[in-house]
């Protein structure tokens, strides 16, 4: 092989030869062409991972490739590496990771040197914690007070929790700690963590300690399906609020040391989650990629989707992932199928019955005007949050069912099964999880939004009622205590229930969901055996000379056949910023514009890559942030206080106590260890 062949370190790699590759890398011009991508859009360390080829991938990475970059399919070299399985190669990744990270905030000219020219100096005190009403739950909810402080290239945060304890119920654990990082000019950096109450400090970077190292391991490792999450803002809207009779919209925020500064209120909403399940199936070869992809309520917006037929396969741009926040979020809606046998009889089989009249009350903290909000998008996009009405009954946009089910779901057949079994239960009892009547109108929603689902819901119950008033009759008119009662069934059949056999009827049921559940698990392993089985593993093989022939230029991933799913969740609850007033705050937002764009880069896998380079997803950004800014006039104002709804019943809430750009206030010494101070193992947020 000569180095005037197309893409010889590309060759090397598929090749697995190893020799051939060092001896390409020692030449200074080609070791430029590490982290060049062919014609399918795959670098070689990616390559090399698709094709298992390690001692390859050992020779990029020991040669400094790009471990950051994404390939044409938006899997990074970490994606890759935690789909092969190998803890050596995943280790080094992720360790070159966050160097690189470091490097390319500090670097000559880079982002560290723009946030100097705009905030050279600046200390923040911010107080966090998050709310709910529900006991339980608040007992277990974090806060933390939080002190930033910045001085030319040192900064230092200080926080009063010193960990998370994850055995049983996860509770943060309180302390007394800092992390002190001090750049270089030569984008070096030097991180280390306190223990002011133990007095004592250790090195986090550039030798990381061990516990964090694995801490790190442990998260990525033995991974059989692989999550990502992407924020999608095409819909986002962020808009003052303005003033009421009953709510306010104006406030003065009472900061230390006697100042107060006043606010203007905003609300943002409308944005959503683009999440992608990716699964590997089988082993890996010389061979193109058989890939399912299954796409879920994918919408068309500003964010562009990029169909890519390879096979008649589809994909999008946007990337994907972390379904572990829905499943904590599902885990509070979801009730045990064993509730209490009174319960059960609840309020939609009443004596003569109707559901009660009783409306909801209104929340006084409540978005008056939200509806005004998410009609700005009437006249170009539907989205969930303005769905109409699909009868001639009066549009009801609340619901106490809202909490427990995803609005851009269209086709009531997409919802889970133990979210329909859960509501169920509700409407059998009369009332909801947190005990809110269930009305009418709450009825009307279902009605409304899912056409059909109510009926779904009821039918298997509403047959074994009938069944049971069939059996009742022929025996007697009496139950079991001697008196008769009438019961009055959604569909207006009115009989004597036997309340015992209802209720393990009903117990069947609940196992009858389980059992539904089980069949489905089953018929997906019986079509990934059949899938596997009927691969044409012979054709789909590729040779060098396949691969490399420009002719075939199509988006191909190489050695593992994969399902992915995607799918995009909504989230319509108003998020809350009280900003501050027109250049009344010592800092507005765009001084840290900065420190966003360049965790957007990171977001993005694009540290290592210049601005000047053309990227969709970075385009996006963009153009996102930069109408994000002039609703809240970020040049002016910088947000004192923000409220974000996290799940169903929890809020987050951050408030700025103190702020100060005077070099006095913030002194030197707080960048040192104390002299005092002893090196010893700190395990900073590492109790298990």
């Amino acid at each position: 092989m000569t180095i005037f062949e197309s893409y010889p370190i590309h060759r090397c790699v598929f090749r697995d030869d190893r020799k051939a590759l060092l001896e390409l890398l020692k030449d200074n011009e080609m070791k430029k062409r590490i982290n060049e991508k062919d014609h399918h859009g795959n670098s070689p360390i990616h390559l090399a991972l698709m094709l298992d080829r390690r001692d390859c991938i050992i020779a990029l990475l020991n040669n400094g490739c790009d471990v950051i970059t994404r390939n044409t399919y938006n899997w990074n070299p970490l994606d890759e590496a935690l789909m092969l399985g190998d803890i050596d190669i995943i280790e080094k990744i992720i360790l070159m990771k966050y160097r690189d990270y470091i490097k390319g905030f500090a670097v000559s000219g880079g982002k560290l040197e723009q946030w100097n020219e705009v905030l050279p100096n600046v200390h923040m005190k911010i107080k966090f914690k998050c709310k709910s009403q529900v006991p339980m739950i608040s007992k277990i909810c974090p806060k933390d007070t939080i002190h930033f402080y910045k001085k030319g290239n040192f900064f230092r945060l200080d926080t009063t929790i010193a960990g998370f304890d994850t055995r049983g119920i996860p509770r943060a654990i309180k302390g007394n700690m800092s992390v002190i990082a001090k750049f270089k000019i030569d984008g070096m950096c030097n991180i280390v963590v306190l223990d002011h109450k133990k007095k004592t400090y250790q090195e986090l970077y550039p030798e990381m300690p061990q516990w964090l190292i694995n801490n790190l391991l442990m998260s990525n490792v033995d991974i059989k399906t692989l999550y990502k999450v992407f924020v999608d803002t095409s819909n986002f809207i962020i808009k003052q609020k303005k003033g009421g009779l009953l709510k306010k919209t104006k406030k003065t925020l009472q900061m230390e040391g006697g100042k107060s500064y006043k606010s203007d209120l905003y609300k943002a909403r409308d944005f959503k989650l683009i999440i992608r399940k990716r699964t590997n199936e089988t082993t890996i070869g010389d061979r193109k990629s058989d890939i399912r992809t299954k796409i879920i309520n994918v919408e068309q917006s500003r964010n562009k989707t990029m169909k890519r037929d390879s096979g008649g396969l589809i994909f999008t741009e946007s990337e994907l992932v972390s379904n572990k926040l829905m499943n904590i979020e599902k885990s509070f809606m979801i009730d045990s199928a064993s509730s209490h046998k009174e319960n059960f009889k609840g309020n939609i089989f009443k004596n003569k019955g109707k559901y009660s009249k009783e409306e909801d009350d209104d929340d006084s903290d409540d978005d008056s005007d939200d509806e005004s909000i998410a009609s700005m998008n009437d006249n170009n996009t539907k989205t969930s949050s303005s769905r109409q009405s699909f009868s001639n009954e009066p549009r009801v946009t609340e619901s106490v069912f809202q909490k427990y089910l995803d609005e851009s779901i269209v086709d009531y057949k997409d919802i889970d099964i133990y979210v329909s079994k859960n509501i169920n239960d509700m409407i059998l009892r009369g009332k909801d999880n947190d005990g809110n009547v269930i009305t009418e109108r709450d009825m009307l929603y279902l009605k409304q939004m899912y056409p059909g689902y109510i009926e779904y819901l009821m039918i298997e119950f509403i047959d074994e009622f009938k069944n049971i008033c069939d059996e009742d009759k022929a025996s007697s008119d009496v139950n079991k205590n001697g008196k008769t009662v009438n019961y009055e069934v959604t569909d207006g059949i009115e009989d004597t229930l036997n309340w015992d056999e209802a209720y393990e009827r009903h117990e069947k049921a609940a196992k009858t969901a389980a059992n539904i559940e089980k069949a489905r698990k089953e018929k997906e392993w019986e079509e990934k055996v059949a899938r596997l089985k009927d691969f044409d593993w012979e054709n789909s093989k590729v040779n060098e000379e396949q691969y490399f022939n420009e002719v075939n230029a199509d988006i191909l991933h190489m050695g593992r056949i994969m399902s992915i799913d995607e799918e995009r969740k909504s989230f319509n609850n108003a998020i809350k910023l009280w900003m501050s007033q027109e250049h009344t705050f010592p800092v507005c937002l765009d001084q840290f514009q900065p420190l966003i764009d360049y965790v957007s880069l990171m977001f993005f896998d694009q540290v290592n890559k210049t601005d000047e380079e053309d990227h969709f997803d970075r385009d996006e950004y963009r153009y996102g942030i930069q109408c994000i800014q002039k609703m809240i006039h970020s040049n002016k104002k910088f947000p004192l206080k923000i409220i974000v709804p996290i799940l169903a019943t929890v809020k987050a809430q951050l408030r700025v106590t103190d702020c100060s750009i005077n070099p006095d206030d913030i002194p030197d010494d707080l960048f040192n260890i104390p002299k005092n101070y002893k090196y010893d193992q700190i395990y900073f947020m590492n109790v298990k």
